[in-house]
Formats: C-alpha cells, sequence, structure tokens
C-alpha cells in the first residue's frame, strides 16, 4: 500500500467515524435484507450512494473492514484534490438544504 493510499484510507475512515455516510467508492457491502428494506438505491443522477449510505444507517451500524479500494483518481488529478473536496462538500451541503440532486449533478461535471 503506498503513502497515498495509506493516507486516502485514514481519511475515509475518520470521515465515516466523524461525518457518518460513506460514498460508493468506498464499496459499500450490506445484506439483501438490509438492501430490501430500505428500497435499494434511488434513481438519482448523483447524491445516490450518500442517500443509499445515510438511509442504510438507520438499519444497523457500519463496519470499517480493514481492507481498501482502488478507485480512478481522475477528478482529483483533474481538478485538484481540495477543489474536488470542495465542491463534493458543497454538493453533499446542499443536498441537505433540499436542493434538487438534478440540479447538483450540473455542478459535478463528468470527468470522462
Amino acid at each position: 500500500m503506498t503513502a497515498e493510499i495509506r493516507n486516502d484510507v485514514i481519511v475515509a475512515t475518520e470521515r465515516l467515524r466523524f461525518l457518518g455516510p460513506v460514498y460508493g467508492d468506498q464499496a459499500i457491502f450490506v445484506t439483501r435484507a438490509a438492501y430490501d428494506q430500505i428500497g435499494g438505491y434511488r434513481p438519482l443522477p448523483i447524491m445516490e450512494d450518500y442517500d443509499f449510505a445515510l438511509r442504510l444507517r438507520h438499519t444497523g451500524r457500519f463496519f470499517l473492514l480493514p481492507l481498501y479500494v482502488e478507485t480512478a483518481a481522475r477528478r482529483h488529478r483533474g481538478h485538484g484534490t481540495l477543489s474536488t473536496l470542495a465542491r463534493m462538500w458543497t454538493i453533499q451541503g446542499l443536498y441537505h438544504a433540499g436542493v434538487s440532486p438534478h440540479r447538483l449533478a450540473r455542478m459535478y461535471p463528468p470527468t470522462r
């Protein structure tokens, strides 16, 4: 595990511990019963993984496995980590304020 990956794992672990929900790029595993109980993923253009994790929290506890998942860093490389995180946190805050995910999706352009 590289130092960069190790730092990402530490940040993700602390974010879960203090701030709550995880995102899809953190590889969410869930039982079929819990998935069905919350109605699965909603067809949202953005924040579907965050919405899923928020609703999943009401079914039980999250556990962090001592493993990591490797995901693409295109957005961080193309826009910079701080800029990307600021945009993600802004979108998350607006989501909590009730802004439509369809409107939020326009703030998060594709990287491909």
